[in-house]
């Protein structure tokens, strides 16, 4: 019988799956048990949706009702007020008729149409009121506020987790900000944790004193796991396997860039590659090297299709990053790579605009990385440089 391949990526991990972050854990199911509020900032690929998934099944276990969505999946931010209803309904035990009853009653604002489908025990829900897309911010509010009643009135803690956070801001409109703040500040009985991958734009909107969110609730700022615990992670996950070195597992992290989605990605990769390869053969930086080649080159398409929608500039850019890794602003990178400063200062907010890109900051030190490794090495081995 073959060996699972232990190493997971691509979807949501359970909570004995993930590496490290005991901490982090700890500090959200606190949020979610004790009506608290927090803003979780962190990169994309970093394991933030499976880290949120495991604070809400710790917090589950102590009797919290957890809701949590995702502001990217919802077009229209009443669409994010119905399900809401919807799920709360569906937590309420009892009789038909009694959960009716008080979905009609904490949610009276709304107008909530109700209807139980007793085949597969669901609950269907539409609002009386329905305001047109760009207007639908004052009844998400209001599904809010009618969640913090019944928090109330039914002595449960009860949570609510906003994944992509600042997708629910832009559907929400001019002074969405201001709206969501006046309504989330006076609830007491409904924790909160308002999470996003834009780090710029959280950092900003939860940092600067002129915004509204300044100071609503603690920031958790997730960072790379330590490489100390994805060491121990690896090694294990390899063992009986592919004879592992100290410098294979650094190379792993070090290709990866120590982004945990990249990590799992790259040992995936290497794990198959093991099983498949002949006797004596071991994970050394070499070896690692040239699966990661060859991950790159089975995506060519993908690679392909996306240098080539970059502009000329945007690429020579792509490559001075690549290449160069920092002072792309000065005199002497601009030369090499024939871009005028301004113009790679240009190239690279679109680029970070377009997700390719993205500023980290850690000890003082902003640098730029890119989010998929596998497409730096891609250019690498495509893109012929110098020429």
């Amino acid at each position: 019988m073959a060996t699972r391949n232990p190493f997971e990526f691509g979807r949501e991990l359970a909570l004995d799956e993930l590496v490290d972050r005991e901490r982090e854990l700890r500090a959200l199911t606190a949020v979610l048990t004790g009506a608290g509020k927090c803003f979780l900032i962190g990169p994309r690929r970093y394991g933030k949706t499976s880290l949120l998934a495991g604070a809400a099944t710790l917090a589950a276990r102590q009797k919290t009702l957890v809701l949590r969505y995702d502001g990217e999946v919802f077009p229209t931010l009443d669409l994010l007020a119905a399900r809401l209803v919807r799920d709360y309904a569906a937590s309420l035990a009892g009789p038909a008729e009694r959960v009716a009853k008080a979905v009609r009653t904490f949610f009276k604002a709304v107008k909530p149409s109700i209807t139980f489908k007793p085949l597969d025990g669901s609950w269907s829900i539409s609002l009386g009121v329905q305001p047109p897309p760009a207007a639908a911010l004052p009844v998400l509010l209001e599904v809010l506020d009618g969640c913090e009643k019944a928090a109330r009135d039914r002595a449960r803690p009860t949570a609510l987790i906003l994944d992509e956070f600042p997708r629910i801001i832009e559907r929400g409109g001019q002074d969405a900000e201001g709206q969501l703040r006046a309504a989330v500040q006076t609830h007491r009985h409904l924790a909160y944790i308002f999470a996003g991958s834009d780090t710029r734009l959280l950092a900003a909107m939860t940092g600067d004193a002129a915004r509204p969110f300044y100071r609503l609730g603690d920031r958790l700022f997730l960072g790379p796991i330590p490489r100390e615990a994805f060491r121990a992670f690896l090694g294990r996950g390899f063992k009986g396997v592919l004879p592992v070195t100290d410098e294979g597992i650094e190379a792993i992290l070090d290709h990866a860039e120590d982004v945990p989605y990249n990590v799992q990605l790259l040992a995936h990769a290497c794990w198959e590659s093991g099983q498949a390869s002949r006797a004596g053969t071991r994970l050394t930086p070499e070896f690692v090297a040239g699966v990661e080649a060859s991950a790159a080159r089975r995506n060519d398409p993908l690679y392909t299709q996306l240098w080539t929608s970059l502009t000329a500039p945007q690429q020579k850019t792509m490559l001075a990053l690549i290449h160069e890794g920092k002072g792309l602003a000065s005199g002497a990178v601009s030369r090499a790579y024939g871009v005028p400063v301004p113009t790679i200062q240009k190239a690279l907010k679109a680029l970070e605009a377009r997700g390719i890109v993205r500023e980290e900051g850690e000890k003082g030190e902003v640098r730029l990385r890119l989010e998929d490794p596998l497409f730096g090495a891609w250019i690498r081995l495509t893109i012929p440089w110098p020429v």
